[in-house]
């Protein structure tokens, strides 16, 4: 019996090529810089957006109290007030306060009017039923300062705002938003202080 040897050849291993992982010193340096760029613009815009939301929510929130007072009103066939009101969320006999005169500008009475910021309720006055507030509006922010030239909006029964209440103006740092009400119970809001 022959007896037969195989040799294996060996071939030449090659070791592929592995790519580092991780980042230099340099790339890390420069998207460190371009993203403080790009926070120093944005964080100022972004806080202006912010600000103009919180407001034009406090806007609307007013805007929906002020609706359903005018439609109970109509509804009703009576008056239905809509006023300012302090712990109107916390205190279930809250009604209008008659001494919400703006103390924002240095502690006495503001040329500004009625403040309103720290909440309104939407009352049916002399009510036969047992719940005579329909609506409770807690304060608003702390930055959020409402001012009215009238203490309250009575819509009669036919959704008319009494006593010529004409406007309240909303404003949260430097942005202004007016609230205008028109003498057959419209509203539209405006930029500024201006109707």
């Amino acid at each position: 019996m022959l007896h037969s040897t195989f040799y294996i050849k060996r071939l030449p291993v090659f070791t592929a090529i592995v790519p580092r992982t991780g980042f230099t010193l340099i790339e890390i340096l420069i998207t460190m810089s371009i993203m403080s760029i790009l926070l120093a613009i944005g964080l100022p815009s972004m806080r202006d957006f912010i600000v103009k939301t919180r407001l034009n929510g406090n806007v609307n929130q007013f805007i929906t109290a002020a609706m359903l007072a005018r439609t109970e009103a109509i509804k009703r066939g009576r008056s239905v007030v809509l006023c300012p009101s302090v712990n109107a969320e916390f205190d279930q006999t809250a009604g209008c306060i008659a001494t919400a005169m703006s103390t924002v500008t240095g502690g006495g009475p503001s040329r500004d009017g009625y403040e309103w910021s720290k909440g309104w309720i939407v009352v049916v006055p002399k009510a036969k039923d047992d719940k005579p507030v329909l609506l409770r509006q807690a304060a608003l922010g702390h930055n959020t300062i409402v001012n009215g030239g009238r203490r309250e909006i009575k819509y009669d029964g036919m959704g008319r705002p009494g006593a010529s209440f004409t406007s309240l103006l909303f404003r949260d740092g430097e942005f202004d938003r007016t609230v205008c009400i028109s003498a057959s119970g419209r509203m539209r809001i405006t930029k500024g202080t201006a109707c």
